[in-house]
């Protein structure tokens, strides 16, 4: 039994027998017919099909999550590619835009910075609901996805989350704390709502902010010692401080180091599939926020790794921010894209910008002039704010492009072939990393874990020429970033580790 199956003795159901009915007093409450557990999936899914909007079908989700959990990860796991893109990214924003005038009661944590003195006796009670717990989410809402400050609304990111780790690695879903830190919000739209259900006060910040925080991780550690401390979406003023205040604890970036893991991911697959020298690439970083510096932390972490001394790795990044090029160099800093492609002649081009169409027809077409397969991944979400499209990077480069994107897309259709496009998506790699640092014992997560995270989904077969594995993978990705995350740990102590301890650690945890 899985981390999946062992929720279902808490649930209800159409699949109760005749005696489970009686043992919980409700035969008389139901319909006669007992149901398999196949047999809800298959009615679910028609009715989830039959719902116009993804907006509606996510509320309709959650609604079958919070009368029946099991039910409602079975369908998940059942049909993981069809319905990821609904309870996660991309449709999650629409909710979280949503949250104030759609809150049914979605489970979490709710703590406020107006009660930060209470933040031991609140998390007496957090406690006493949910002794055991292996990973705690936690966010402020200021970063959402690409969408920006959504305050409370952002308790709905860290659901996703928690979602996304059970199906894709198994992780039991009682054993996953999330956590929405509210410090007020900068969103004039939510501060004129007179719905809004978080703090109506501008966002907390310096001392005041940096207390709060610490009061949190201080009652966290102190009620969950061993837990993994997820960050998700803070502020780009905030969230790689926080990572580095805190990275002596069982603690990880999502947004940071889980982007970095896919990027590099398909980033290794893309130079294997050319046979790249490594030396000479030039890798263009446009949107110089915490994502687009976590993504060129990892990259240079493997390529001194792979033999590049630290200056040379540095040498092959330029970052871009909303000023242009940054650089020290005064006839350098501030050049657009487009003067800095046609200058620096990159061979990749990353977008963490959310500038939607960043990626010109003109930009790709000079890339395509010196390079003979430019590699480009418009990695901004939601899908609308991506930096180009891939069916215009096909079509600009006559087919001759490989492309990792941050949002699902469509198959590409160029002179009478198909392709799948891939898909740079976090869950590939956050599940599987947490997982196998639980199995592995870890007490803090180290480069040479997120490298060997990503070195483990690079090599991954895929389904298609595809630079990263589809969803519809996820779970046999998970557990292969698991094994070779917890291979790692172990090793650094000097600990035997093989297939067959991971395998007996495995089912002992999900049992």
């Amino acid at each position: 039994m899985n981390g999946l199956q062992h929720t279902m003795s808490s649930s209800g159901g159409l699949r109760l027998t005749e005696k489970e009915r009686d043992e919980l007093n409700v035969t008389p409450f139901m319909p006669r017919r007992v149901l398999t557990v196949d047999q809800e999936v298959a009615q679910m899914i028609t009715r989830i099909r039959e719902i116009p909007t993804n907006m509606a079908k996510y509320l309709f989700l959650r609604s079958i999550r919070d009368r029946d959990v099991a039910l409602f990860f079975e369908i998940l796991k059942a049909h993981t590619e069809e319905l990821l893109p609904i309870v996660y990214t991309p449709t999650i924003s629409e909710p979280i835009q949503a949250f104030s005038h759609c809150f049914d009661g979605t489970a979490g944590v709710y703590l406020s910075i107006d009660r930060v003195a209470e933040m031991q006796r609140l998390m007496e009670m957090v406690k006493a609901r949910h002794p055991e717990i292996d990973i705690v989410i936690v966010t402020d809402g200021e970063g959402i996805l690409g969408i920006g400050d959504w305050g409370v609304g952002g308790s709905e990111i860290v659901a996703g989350k928690s979602v996304v780790y059970t199906v894709a690695a198994h992780i039991p879903p009682e054993r996953i704390l999330t956590v929405m830190l509210d410090v007020g919000t900068n969103n004039q739209e939510l501060l004129d709502d007179p719905y809004y259900l978080g703090l109506q006060q501008p966002r907390a910040m310096g001392d005041v902010y940096d207390a709060f925080i610490a009061s949190f991780v201080a009652a966290m550690l102190h009620h969950y010692p061993d837990a993994l401390l997820h960050w998700e979406d803070f502020g780009r003023g905030n969230a790689s401080r926080l990572l580095q205040k805190y990275q002596h604890l069982f603690t990880f970036n999502d947004d940071i180091q889980g982007t970095g893991i896919i990027v590099l991911a398909a980033l290794s697959a893309a130079f294997k599939r050319i046979q790249a020298d490594i030396r000479a690439q030039r890798i263009f970083i446009y949107g110089a926020g915490s994502a687009g510096r976590g993504i060129a932390m990892q990259i240079k972490d493997w390529l001194v790794g792979e033999g590049l001394t630290q200056d040379e790795a540095e040498r092959s990044f330029y970052y871009f921010g909303a000023d242009g090029l940054i650089s020290r160099q005064r006839d350098m800093a501030g050049l657009s894209l487009e003067e800095a492609v046609t200058r620096f002649q990159p061979t990749v081009l990353i977008g963490t910008s959310t500038a939607s169409g960043a990626f010109s027809e003109v930009i790709v077409r000079e890339m395509r002039q010196y390079c003979e397969m430019p590699i480009i991944f418009p990695i901004s979400n939601p899908t609308a704010l991506a930096e180009a499209k891939p069916q215009d990077l096909y079509d600009w480069t006559e087919g001759n492009v490989l492309v990792a994107t941050g949002s699902p897309f469509p198959n590409v259709h160029f002179a009478e072939s198909e392709y799948r496009i891939a898909q740079a998506n976090n869950a590939l790699a956050y599940p599987g990393l947490a997982l196998g640092a639980i199995l592995g014992d870890a007490n803090t997560i180290d480069t040479s874990m997120l490298s060997a995270a990503a070195v483990a989904i690079g090599d991954f077969a895929t389904t298609s020429d595809a630079l990263l594995p589809s969803v519809a993978q996820l779970f046999d990705v998970s557990i292969a970033v698991a094994k070779a995350v917890a291979k790692t740990c172990t090793e650094q102590r000097g600990e035997f580790f093989d297939d067959i301890l991971f395998h007996q650690r495995l089912e002992t945890y999900t049992q």
